[in-house]
């Protein structure tokens, strides 16, 4: 455990660099790790150092292309995939899109780009998966960088853009891609739209289905920033491990109704591939974003380790999920849900034992919010102090009900619609119920906020 914190030390230390190092650097690696061996107890020296020149391997394979300045100057015209589920209102859309090529009067030059597009003027209704060939004016990504505030130009080039832009004129549509997930997932959205649930509740249900959270208001969100549950509308290891065990659970219960098969496989391993395949479906649902990254990839080593038959201390465990998840993606070290995430983990785990009588899930709960205190200080985000009570009750109704009855009512949409109402209301209507609680008790809520 001690080695993959220093591993995500490392990144962390990599990512602190005010510009992108040079590859010189990768010449202090070697006489480094020559220095670390001559000296015993080394070994979280060489992991630091590891993170950091990982880090900078990573950095310098998938650093974004980038565009010429000359064409920066004026209208570009760039042909590429709409990309994620468009974010569309009566003012703009805006979406990803991934170029291949850019032409600007006789210059034309291909490559591999992906720009964030704001379409204001009369945009028409857009899909994911659809090829556009676009005017453009392009310009470098940039935060406000406010000490505390969002930090947009980072999350930018957390998912690949260091470029914005509009879109200048008319646009011509160029076909689609025969099968896009996005397109799949964006048809979802719409199917929760138009299911009859309120405004405020189909908004949860697509950010619980799909990952999409465009339909949620400012309003909404300082909602659930005040009493502490921002967390369960955004897709990450709390709905991924509750998906995977319902499905470990429920297929180990099948399994047991044979006793042939549970003669040849024990219930508790044959549940573990359909756990990993409900966390791989639901974290494609959710277009794969990089919270969803992060807990798919821990929830598939822990099952790995059922298959397998390993018996494994979960501090092991977890230090090796920290490794994967920080070798698999080094920025996510910059993101609060990478902290809260495994500190919630660790919390559990020094907890659950120490804890014992009655009322030990309170305890668990407010020693969970206490641990994750500093993180939520550091990453200048509110602190509720109604957290832990209300997550008490507010975590099993979303993992047992709401969750399972959102994901129900879709898959009913889809493919026999008739049939989707009465799960559909029933779900519209504990949606309803939950946040009406939720906006009492944020009016009253204790929050202190750090800018």
């Amino acid at each position: 455990m001690a080695l993959a914190v220093g591993f995500a030390i490392g990144a962390f230390a990599f990512q602190q660099l005010p510009v992108f190092p040079g590859e010189a650097w990768f010449l202090l690696l070697f006489p480094l790790l020559w220095c670390l061996r001559r000296f015993s107890g080394a070994a979280w020296l060489c992991a630091i150092s590891g993170g950091f020149f990982w880090a900078q391997v990573h950095g310098t394979v998938t650093q974004p292309q980038p565009v010429p300045d000359s064409l920066l100057q004026d209208t570009v015209v760039a042909s590429g995939v709409i990309q994620d589920i468009p974010d569309s209102n009566a003012r703009r859309a805006r979406f990803f899109f991934a170029v291949n090529e850019l032409q600007q009067g006789n210059t034309r030059l291909s490559g591999h780009w992906r720009f964030r597009i704001s379409w204001y003027k009369q945009a028409p209704a857009l899909t994911a998966g659809e090829r556009w060939t676009l005017p453009l004016r392009l310009k470098k990504a940039h935060g406000y960088h406010n000490p505390g505030g969002f930090d947009y130009e980072g999350w930018l080039y957390s998912h690949g853009v260091i470029y914005t832009g509009y879109v200048e004129g008319a646009g011509q549509q160029a076909g689609r891609r025969f099968f896009s997930l996005d397109r799949l997932r964006q048809k979802l959205s719409e199917s929760i739209g138009q299911s009859g649930m309120s405004r405020r509740a189909g908004a949860v249900a697509k950010a619980l289905v799909v990952g999409d959270r465009s339909g949620l208001t400012r309003e909404d969100r300082a909602v659930f920033a005040a009493t502490g549950t921002s967390h369960l509308i955004a897709i990450s290891g709390l709905h991924i491990g509750l998906i995977a065990a319902i499905a470990y659970f429920l297929a180990g219960w099948f399994w047991r109704r044979f006793p042939l098969l549970c003669g040849r496989w024990p219930s508790r391993v044959a549940g573990a591939p359909f756990a990993m395949l409900a966390a791989l479906i639901y974290a494609a649902l959710a277009g794969f974003s990089i919270p969803t990254q992060r807990a798919l990839i821990m929830l598939l080593i822990v099952m790995t380790g059922v298959l397998l038959r390993r018996s494994a201390n979960p501090s092991r465990i977890l230090g090796l999920a920290l490794f994967a998840v920080v070798l698999w993606d080094p920025l996510s070290v910059e993101s609060a849900g990478f902290w809260l995430s495994f500190g919630a983990v660790a919390a559990i785990l020094y907890l659950i034992p120490r804890l014992d009588g009655r009322f030990q899930w309170l305890w668990l709960q407010g020693g969970i919010a206490l641990a994750l205190a500093p993180a939520l200080v550091w990453k200048h985000l509110p602190v509720s102090a109604l957290s832990p009570l209300v997550n008490l009750v507010v975590i099993p109704v979303f993992g047992l009900l709401i969750v399972p009855l959102s994901l129900f009512s879709v898959l009913q949409l889809v493919i026999y619609p008739e049939m989707a109402q009465l799960p559909v209301s029933v779900t519209g209507w504990l949606l309803d119920r939950i946040l009406v609680a939720l906006d009492y008790l944020s009016q009253w809520s204790p929050t202190l906020h750090w800018g």
